[in-house]
């Protein structure tokens, strides 16, 4: 049986760059839980090591697998595919949106490049949580 959150939500990154993982999990880690991973194939094993992943943030561009190789298992998963998926991407591109939207589970897209701020905001929007309560040292 794997281990199962309480209290604050937790997202599972999935970015393939070590800069950009520590940077985010240090964004976010004060109001959700994180757990990080650089690859498709530890995200899978993370997912099934941790019950209770409220969202899923995805670097396309993942080590050992395409990112899209992710969410076809997520789709393909009935345990998974109900998880909301946010698409990490450092610049949006009509392409990349108009492939994702053979992915019901895929709520939008997060510029990384975007103020700590805006990505703590964007967020707490995905997961539902109000914006007054995501305020750090809050």
């Amino acid at each position: 049986m794997g281990v199962f959150t309480t209290g604050k939500k937790s997202i599972l990154l999935v970015h393939s760059l070590s800069e950009k993982l520590l940077m985010l999990k240090d964004t976010l880690s004060d109001f959700v839980r994180v757990y990080a991973v650089k690859s498709g194939k530890s995200a899978m094993r993370t997912l099934k090591m941790v019950q209770g992943i409220n969202l899923i943030m995805l670097d396309l561009q993942v080590c050992e697998e395409s990112g899209y190789e992710f969410l076809d298992f997520l789709k393909n998963s009935g345990e998974y595919r109900d998880i909301t998926v946010v698409v990490l991407t450092s610049s949006p591109q009509q392409e990349i949106e108009k492939k994702l939207k053979s992915y019901a589970n895929v709520a939008g897209l997060v510029d990384t490049t975007s103020e700590a701020r805006e990505i703590r905001e964007m967020t707490a929007e995905f997961l539902g949580i109000q914006a007054s309560s995501i305020e750090k040292g809050v």
